[in-house]
């Protein structure tokens, strides 16, 4: 699996605009589109545990996604650093199959259960080396992710050049997510974002 270098953070109101301003004069728009979906438990053998920090949280995320283009199937399997608060994912199988409602019923006749729903809007955008993602969450708001896509090297120094194109936009500090969409709906109340200042 190729190694992913990207951070993902969270916008308010100003930092939206700043990013969509940046976008418009900068960027190359690729595409839009609208992602529903659906993670599955398995009750028999349940992916879900309680962090020692007292939120739910999973080792495996298995997901159909929903979208105009058509529809997938995929598990992702992490590995989970209780003490730091932090994941790296480990595997990931993901393919396309081509009626969604179809799959997400059999899987309930297998005893899937249907846990959680992740409703957003995505615009994609090219800039150089870079992929940047602006996301609309239902129900948590506003994201944006950054991933770096150029000539590879270690991964402090490629994450460094994320970092350098965050202030090249405009931002002096940001909120990380440490998790994704999914564990923000699970633990409305945990406050997952991690603030960085940009020097």
């Amino acid at each position: 699996m190729a190694r992913e270098v990207e951070v993902k953070i969270m916008l308010n109101a100003k930092e939206s605009t700043t990013l969509k301003k940046w976008l418009k004069a900068n960027a190359q728009f690729k595409k839009e589109v609208k992602h529903l979906e659906y993670y599955l438990d398995n009750p028999s053998q349940t992916f879900y545990f309680t962090h020692k920090l007292g939120f739910k949280d999973a080792a495996k995320y298995f997901r159909i996604r929903m979208e105009k283009e058509g529809a997938s199937v995929c598990l992702k399997i992490f590995s989970i650093d209780q003490e730091k608060n932090e994941s790296k994912n480990l595997d990931e199988v993901e393919f396309n199959v081509s009626d969604a409602a179809a799959a997400l019923k059999l899987l309930k006749l297998l005893g899937f259960t249907d846990k959680t729903t992740v409703d957003k809007k995505r615009k994609v955008y090219d800039y150089k080396d870079f992929e940047i993602v602006q996301d609309c969450v239902k129900g948590l708001g506003e994201f944006a992710e950054f991933e770096y896509k150029g000539k590879k090297s270690t991964y402090k120094n490629e994450l460094e050049k994320v970092f350098d194109l965050l202030k090249q936009i405009g931002f002096k500090k940001i909120r990380t997510q440490s998790r994704g969409y999914v564990s923000m709906l699970w633990n409305p109340r945990y406050d997952f974002t991690k603030p960085k200042i940009l020097n």
